[in-house]
């Protein structure tokens, strides 16, 4: 099925055999979830070396969270596309979600599915994917949670920075500008504290 459909062939296709293997038998997933997860990631736009990078973060994600490895690799994958980050990022991102999961009521895939909805807005106003995650646990604290909060925050942040004259009166109003001297967006609490 993995030949079919990703096209992998010969050593490639063996290096992802032994590895999906070698976690069968090193953790709580069998080796064919393992080589269903592998095939999450190249269906999702990975070489298969950015596969073999990803897939132990993912594993550990999947267990971390009680999901099943698919939804797991799905979330790791779409954040770092979001964020156009590379393979060898992923297992910070779930050191991310960890972090957030663990101070908040949301499980990690939620916080996940919540920073995808708010990526492109937090892309744009330079909002790192670890500032990212820490808003949404503060959110979730606050029965604001997954989707709701993802849509929420991009929508806000969409907003704060339209180029319409009421919203750059009531920037000016307040004395507070989203962004620098240089045109930079300015770090995103800085500008709360500074709203507050």
């Amino acid at each position: 099925e993995m030949a079919a459909g990703t096209g992998l062939t010969g050593d490639a296709l063996e290096e992802v055999r032994q590895k999906a293997l070698q976690l069968g038998a090193d953790t709580v997933f069998s080796s064919q979830q393992a080589a269903d997860a592998f095939l999450q990631l190249l269906a999702a736009g990975l070489s298969s070396t950015e596969a073999l990078d990803t897939i132990d973060s993912v594993m550990t994600a999947a267990a971390a969270s009680g999901e099943d490895l698919g939804r797991s690799a799905d979330t790791v994958t779409n954040i770092m596309s979001a964020f156009n980050l590379k393979a060898s990022d992923s297992a910070k991102i779930v050191d991310e979600l960890s972090r957030a999961a663990a101070s908040s009521p949301s499980g990690m895939l939620e916080i996940g599915d919540a920073m995808i909805r708010a990526a492109s807005s937090a892309n744009q106003m330079g909002i790192e994917t670890d500032q990212l995650a820490a808003i949404m646990a503060i959110l979730s604290k606050n029965a604001i949670r997954g989707q709701m909060a993802g849509t929420g925050l991009n929508s806000m942040l969409r907003n704060m920075n339209r180029q319409v004259p009421a919203t750059q009166e009531a920037w000016e109003e307040l004395g507070v500008s989203m962004y620098d001297a240089n045109g930079n967006a300015r770090d995103l609490d800085t500008v709360m504290r500074e709203l507050d």
